[in-house]
């Protein structure tokens, strides 16, 4: 860390993802959804009619 290795990383002072939230198991499969625009749980509960 003296040398410098770790300076200017992307989110340099910004907390941990998830950082203060409960334990989740499935954490990294919500953020793969997410990341691969999946349906989301609100589209999912929406009337396939409307």
């Amino acid at each position: 860390m003296e040398a410098g290795e770790f300076d200017d990383l992307p989110g340099e002072g910004e907390p941990l993802p998830g950082a203060g939230t409960p334990d989740d198991e499935y954490w990294w499969v919500r953020k793969w959804l997410e990341r691969n625009r999946a349906v989301s749980s609100e589209d999912e509960k929406a009337d396939p009619g409307e």
